[in-house]
């Protein structure tokens, strides 16, 4: 039996999760250290009520690559080990899958020809194993022995409780590795920063001081804009009159806008238009509400920096998003995405206990 060389098996059904563990409950994210002062006992009314609804099955409170990251950098194995058993136990193991792959979505899924919101719920989750990446198994080479092999292993890997285990990955994991990397990564990350905001700065330092936020921010999505090019070009997507094929009133509305976009010659209009676009990619949108302030300050970034957008960037995916940093908080209060993707905002661990009450009620 011959196989094609780029045969597939892709163990882990993202749909099945959504609907299997996912639909029905309200997501609860809690940024890491939130998961710190659980762990060491400082809310214990709050984590009695999480486990309570936990096993009710009212609630869950799905992990990011963030989450995981950070855990990993705890200082001892005694608690790296304490605090992914918590996460375990809270999270059945479910991770919010990589912003790249949630942005990619996002922008595919404006001319999907589906019920977009459900479709990027259904594609927004994995198991806690793909924090090493996506579980794709390919055949060792054409043979049919090959691919009875890489079967078995998609087969057990369906099956295996370590697929959902953080507590799995912190103790097989090579950390001494896994700190290097992301060593690595985090300089590469810090230098990328600093130089975009050494040419950022002083072009917005011509700009008057009332529109340099705006301005800032139009520029981001502009650069990110063209990125785009490839999926809004496509010719699967439009018919012969250059309409959407079978477009939902959503899609209408998103091609009206790039049409409208390049017809036009008024600059405030062409900004509208992309801001409302952006605001439909609301993974992307975060991020830059997030970058836009370090443009119109004085601070420098820094390794935390990275976590807090990743933290931030799973506001479209949850119910829920408790974070007490004062610059994260700021940055919400200047958009409206978290009400547009129906989700509160409680700025820390405190302020949690009266929406469980809330829940426990319901």
């Amino acid at each position: 039996m011959k196989l094609s060389p780029d045969i597939e098996i892709k163990p882990i059904d993202r749909e099945h999760v959504y609907y299997r563990h996912i639909r029905g409950r309200s997501l609860i994210y809690l940024e890491h250290n939130v998961w710190i002062d659980l762990e060491e006992g400082k809310y214990s009314e709050v984590l009695l009520l999480l486990r309570e609804l936990k096993q009710r099955g009212r609630i869950l409170c799905p992990l990011s690559f963030a989450t995981v990251e950070e855990l990993l950098d705890q200082p001892t194995q005694e608690l790296r080990e304490r605090r992914a058993a918590l996460m375990d136990e809270l999270s059945d193991g479910i991770i919010i899958r990589d912003p790249f792959v949630r942005e990619q979505n996002e922008v595919l899924s404006l001319f999907s020809g589906q019920n977009r919101s459900q479709a990027l719920w259904e594609q927004g989750y994995t198991f806690a194993v793909e924090f090493l990446g996506d579980m794709v198994i390919r055949p060792a080479d054409r043979s049919l022995l090959a691919q009875k092999v890489a079967e078995f292993c998609a087969n057990h890997m369906q099956s295996a409780n370590e697929i959902r285990s953080v507590l799995w990955l912190v103790r097989h994991l090579d950390l001494g590795i896994f700190h290097e990397n992301h060593k690595q990564h985090l300089q590469d990350y810090l230098q990328r920063i600093q130089a975009d905001l050494d040419e950022t700065r002083p072009k917005l330092q011509a700009i008057n001081k009332a529109n340099r936020r705006e301005h800032a921010l139009h520029e981001m999505r502009m650069r990110q804009f063209v990125t785009y090019s490839k999926y809004i070009g496509k010719e699967s997507i439009f018919d012969s009159q250059n309409e959407p094929i079978r477009a939902t009133s959503s899609e209408r509305r998103i091609f009206s806008l790039i049409k409208e976009h390049q017809t036009t010659q008024d600059e405030r209009v062409k900004r509208r238009i992309i801001a409302e676009l952006f605001h439909q990619i609301p993974t992307v949108e975060l991020r830059h509400q997030y970058y836009v302030g370090a443009y119109l300050g004085n601070r420098n970034p820094k390794p935390q920096d990275f976590y807090d957008v990743e933290h931030l960037v799973t506001i479209p995916y949850v119910h829920f998003f408790v974070n007490a940093d004062g610059y994260v908080l700021q940055t919400l209060k200047a958009t409206n995405i978290p009400q547009q993707c129906g989700c509160e905002i409680v700025p820390g661990v405190s302020h949690l206990l009266g929406h469980l009450g809330s829940l426990m009620k319901v």
